[in-house]
């Protein structure tokens, strides 16, 4: 009778010292969505910290720009130079030229420079006459501007003042969306311009020009190379301040604004940085949080 009754009592002993394939099932399969969901969470934290490093390391670049505006660096001889010094006379440096999204072309090297900017200094007459033209772009033309590609300054050969500077974390500019520009803007384009940040030769104020035309930089402002790029830019001034409702090429006077788009982030997360119209000191660039898109430049 014993050996019977620990017989009956072994099946539920066996049981309790073990799980069943269910449980285990469902234990495996709890711990996997729960890894899942962990990982998930992490990926897109991760993804969201790229894009505003991205946002903010734009910032910075367009800060370091206006701040070279504000204190320009010395091409050798200071901020300007004494009569002959540098072919052409005397210089003073005015201010930055960015150009964004130039076109290459098919099968040029470097086709992705789409995403870069290029940058050059742009300079002009250290000693005008008074000015007395009314608007920033005349007096650009008044002080004769040019781009700094490398000149022959003392005897020495100064290289050109071309950078490039492309966006972190494989990041797109983006124009924002203003349909009362002319032409229209829209999101769904790449950023494409040239924008000129630079001192007024009259007053010292700093100001920022916009035009849709973009300059080859990278292939036509070199060291002691002729600056087609630069003399393009030059003419385009020119022909604008005498006739700027017959001129081929339009510059604004106004803000500017970035939507930097990312593939980390929803379209409907996307961030502004604008360059301010007038500013005194870096403060002129500003990053737009999503909630104060109030007119949906970046959506």
């Amino acid at each position: 009778m014993r050996l019977h009754q620990e017989k009956s009592k072994s099946p539920t002993e066996a049981e309790r010292q073990g799980f069943t394939m269910l449980e285990v099932t469902l234990v495996l399969a709890l711990t996997g969505l729960l890894l899942i969901g962990l990982l998930a969470g992490t990926a897109a934290a991760i993804q969201t910290q790229r894009y505003n490093d991205s946002v903010r390391s734009y910032a910075e670049y367009l800060r370091t720009v206006y701040s070279e505006v504000i204190n320009p660096s010395s091409l050798g001889l200071g901020n300007s130079s004494n009569k002959n010094a540098i072919e052409g006379g005397n210089y003073a440096i005015y201010g930055k030229v960015l150009v964004f999204g130039y076109n290459y072309g098919s099968g040029a090297s470097n086709e992705d420079d789409t995403r870069s900017v290029y940058s050059a200094t742009l300079i002009g007459d250290a000693n005008p006459p008074s000015i007395t033209v009314n608007g920033f772009v005349n007096e650009l033309a008044a002080v004769h501007t040019e781009l700094f590609c490398g000149k022959r300054i003392n005897g020495s050969e100064q290289a050109s003042t071309l950078s490039r500077y492309e966006p972190t974390w494989q990041a797109e500019l983006m124009q924002v969306n203003d349909s009362s520009h002319e032409p229209p803007l829209s999101i769904n384009d790449r950023f494409k311009g040239t924008v000129i940040i630079a001192r007024s030769p009259s007053s010292g104020a700093i100001h920022t020009i916009y035009t849709s035309k973009t300059y080859n930089l990278r292939d036509g402002c070199k060291s002691l190379e002729d600056s087609y790029a630069g003399q393009e830019l030059k003419n385009d001034i020119a022909e604008f301040s005498q006739n700027p409702a017959t001129a081929s090429v339009k510059f604004y006077t106004e803000p500017v604004g970035f939507c930097i788009k990312s593939q980390n982030v929803s379209a409907g997360q996307y961030r502004e940085v604008r360059i301010a119209e007038d500013g005194r000191n870096t403060s002129a660039i500003s990053i737009l949080n999503t909630d104060e898109d109030e007119q949906g430049r970046c959506r």
